[in-house]
C-alpha cells in the first residue's frame, strides 16, 4: 500500500504519569476564549524558562512548594517521580513546548487577555485558562502538569514504571497506547462514546443491538472482515464487544502477530460495517431479544433496576438491556443512524496495550483510520432526574430480592475511592463485610448479600443488596437499614481501613495483569476522557484516610439521597416503610 501523508498529531507521551491537563493536539486561532479553569492534578514539576520573567508555579496540594524563577532555572517539586526520564517545559511569549523522551516535542499556542494567561486545546476547539500575572508582574501558573525528574542515582538502565502514549489523528481520533514490554501478548480495542445513557425512549435498546450487528462477522455485507475475523480466529485471537451506559467497546487479544489484522478489523468495525442482511439481521434481533428475555426474568437486573429508581428512566438510569419492543420492531435504518451519528472519529478512541512500539502502531493506526470522514460529533445532554425514588415488581416465586441505593460521585471525583471503600467495608468485601455479618452470619436470614459501586463519567450509583425468603424480606431490610443508620453515626474502625486498603490494592494489581481486563481499565477511561495511570491508583488508595470514608457515609447515606428497588415483594408498602436510615 502506498504510504500516506502523515496526519498524526502526537500529543501527550508519559512515563510513569502524564501531563495531567495537557491533552491538546495543535495550535491555531479561536474565537475569545472560555476561562475554564482545570482540575489541579497532585504532582511534581520541572519548569525551564526561556525569557526572564519570574513564575511562581505552585503543587495544588502542597502550598509550601512555591519558587520564584528565572529564566536559567529549573524547579523540581516532589521525589516519587524518580523512575522515569526527564521532561521539560520551555515558555516563549506566545507558545509552549514539551520536551519529552526520544526527542519529541510538542508545542502549543499561548496567548494572553487581561493578564490571564491562555493555551489552545484542538481535540475540544476552545482556549482553556492556565495562569496569570499578579501585581509584581510574576506568571502564576495553576494548570496541573505531569513532568519527570532527573534523578542521577537511577542509571540508564532504569526503565520507566508506566509508558503510555496519548495521540490524535487530524480527524480527531483519539489514540492510546501503554507499552508492557514484559508481555507476549497484545490487546487492542475501539471505545465509542455511545450506550443507554444517551439513548432516548424509542432509541432505548438499540445500542446494544448495533454492537452485535457490527461485530458479528455474518450480520454484515462485507466479505474482507469475515476474511479478517475468520483469520483472526484461526490465530487464537480472543475477542468480544459490550454496551454498558457511556460507551461501547470491541476488542480483541491476541500473540504480537495478529496485531495488525485486528486493528484492521476495528477499522472495518469503525468505518464499514453498515450494510445488514434483513435475515442476518432478524436472526441477531432474536438472539438479542434472547438475552434480554434472560435478563428481564432473573435477578440480575436488580443493579439497573437500583440505578433507575435512583435516576429515574434516563441518562445513567437507563437499562443497557434495553425496550424489548425496541429491539423487536428495530429496522436496519434505525441502527445505520444510530451508528452515523455516533460511531465518528471525534466520539471515538482506539486503545492498543503490550510489548508495542509506538511508531509501528501509530503508523499502523494511521493507515487504517485517517481516512475515517471527520464528521462533527452530534451532542446529546444526559438528563437527570432531580430526586431518587422507588422501584417494586411484585414478580413470582418464594424469593425476594431488594436494594438500598444512593446516588454517588463520578468516576473522576476524588470522593470515589473512599465511596467504594465504604461500600467494600459495608457490604462488598466477602464474609467480612458489616451488612453480611449482619444478615447473614448473625441472623440467619439470606445467602446472598452484597454490595457494588458504580462510577460514570459525571455520576454513579452504589447498592446494597439481599437475596431472601418473601417471609424475611421486610426483616431483612430493617437488618440492613440499622446497619447503614449506625455507620453513618459513628463511622468506621481504623482497621478496617487497614484492611480494605491491601485488599483494594492487591484487587487492581490482579486485575491489571489480565491484558483485556488491563485493556478495559484504559479504554474505559479514555471514553471518560480520564487518563488511567496504576502508580495514581494505588497511590489514592494509599492515601484514603478513616476521615475520608466517615465524610462519604455521612454525606451519601442520608435519606434524600437514597432509592430502593425491589423485584418478588409481596408487601410492597411494608417494606418500603421497613427502609429507614
Amino acid at each position: 500500500m502506498k504510504k500516506k501523508k502523515s496526519t498524526l498529531l502526537i500529543v501527550s507521551m508519559s512515563f510513569l504519569l502524564s501531563i495531567g491537563t495537557l491533552m491538546f493536539s495543535s495550535c491555531a486561532d479561536k474565537d475569545d476564549p472560555s476561562p475554564i479553569l482545570p482540575t489541579p492534578e497532585d504532582t511534581p514539576y520541572i519548569l525551564k524558562l526561556k525569557f526572564s520573567e519570574k513564575v511562581e508555579f505552585k503543587e495544588i496540594l502542597n502550598k509550601n512548594d512555591i519558587q520564584d524563577l528565572t529564566e536559567t532555572e529549573t524547579a523540581y517539586f516532589g521525589e516519587r517521580i524518580q523512575w522515569s526520564y526527564p521532561h521539560e517545559l520551555q515558555f516563549d511569549r506566545d507558545s509552549l513546548s514539551i520536551v519529552k523522551t526520544n526527542n519529541i516535542v510538542e508545542k502549543y499556542k499561548l496567548k494572553w487577555q487581561d493578564k490571564k494567561l491562555f493555551i489552545y486545546q484542538k481535540p475540544i476547539d476552545k482556549w482553556e485558562y492556565c495562569g496569570e500575572k499578579d501585581e509584581n508582574g510574576r506568571v502564576i501558573l495553576n494548570i496541573g502538569f505531569y513532568i519527570i525528574k532527573n534523578n542521577r542515582r537511577i542509571g540508564k538502565e532504569k526503565k520507566s514504571v508506566y509508558d503510555v502514549l496519548n495521540a490524535y489523528l487530524e480527524n480527531g481520533l483519539k489514540i492510546i497506547l501503554h507499552k508492557i514490554p514484559e508481555v507476549k501478548t497484545v490487546s487492542c480495542g475501539l471505545w465509542v462514546k455511545q450506550g443507554s445513557s444517551y439513548e432516548s425512549d424509542e432509541f432505548n435498546g438499540l445500542s446494544h443491538l448495533a454492537e452485535h450487528l457490527l461485530m458479528n462477522a455474518e450480520d454484515v455485507i462485507n466479505e474482507q472482515y469475515k476474511y479478517l475475523i475468520a483469520e483472526i480466529t484461526d490465530n487464537g485471537v480472543m475477542y468480544n464487544a459490550a454496551t454498558t451506559k457511556e460507551y461501547t467497546c470491541f476488542h480483541f487479544t491476541g500473540l504480537a502477530n495478529t496485531l495488525e489484522t485486528c486493528i484492521c478489523a476495528l477499522s472495518h468495525i469503525a468505518m464499514k460495517n453498515r450494510n445488514f442482511e434483513t435475515t442476518n439481521f432478524e436472526n441477531e434481533k432474536k438472539v438479542v431479544l434472547q438475552e434480554a428475555t434472560g435478563f428481564y426474568s432473573s435477578f440480575q437486573q436488580i443493579k439497573e433496576r437500583t440505578s433507575q429508581a435512583l435516576w429515574g428512566n434516563m441518562g445513567i438510569g437507563k437499562i443497557i438491556m434495553g425496550n424489548m419492543n425496541n429491539i423487536r420492531e428495530a429496522e436496519p435504518d434505525q441502527i445505520k443512524e444510530l451508528v452515523r451519528r455516533a460511531y465518528v472519529p471525534e466520539n471515538s478512541s482506539i486503545v492498543v496495550i503490550g510489548n508495542i512500539e509506538y511508531m509501528h502502531v501509530l503508523e499502523l493506526i494511521e493507515r487504517e483510520f485517517s481516512c475515517w470522514e471527520d464528521i462533527k460529533k452530534e451532542t446529546e445532554e444526559e438528563a437527570v432526574d432531580n430526586t431518587p425514588g422507588i422501584y417494586i415488581n411484585k414478580g413470582s416465586g418464594v424469593s425476594t430480592v431488594l436494594s438500598i441505593g444512593f446516588r454517588s460521585p463520578g468516576y473522576d471525583d476524588q470522593r470515589r475511592l473512599p465511596t467504594e471503600m465504604m461500600v467494600r467495608i459495608l457490604g462488598g468485601g466477602g464474609f467480612q463485610s458489616r451488612i453480611v455479618k449482619e444478615i447473614r452470619t448473625k441472623r440467619g436470614l439470606a445467602y446472598t448479600v452484597g454490595g457494588f459501586a458504580s462510577f460514570y463519567r459525571r455520576r454513579g450509583t452504589l447498592g446494597f443488596t439481599v437475596v431472601c425468603d418473601k417471609q424475611k424480606s421486610i426483616e431483612a431490610a430493617k437488618a440492613m437499614s440499622q446497619v447503614l443508620a449506625e455507620v453513618r453515626i459513628n463511622g468506621f474502625l481504623e482497621e478496617e481501613i487497614i484492611r480494605e486498603k491491601k485488599v483494594m490494592e492487591t484487587n487492581m494489581l490482579l486485575s491489571v495483569d489480565n491484558m483485556t481486563e488491563h485493556l478495559r481499565y484504559i479504554g474505559k477511561c479514555g471514553a471518560m476522557d480520564i487518563n488511567f495511570y496504576i502508580e495514581n491508583e494505588i497511590r489514592a488508595i494509599q492515601k484514603i484516610s478513616k476521615e475520608d470514608v466517615d465524610r462519604a457515609a455521612q454525606q451519601l447515606l442520608v435519606e434524600n439521597n437514597m432509592g430502593f428497588a425491589a423485584i418478588g415483594a409481596d408487601d410492597a408498602e411494608k417494606l418500603v416503610d421497613a427502609v429507614e436510615i
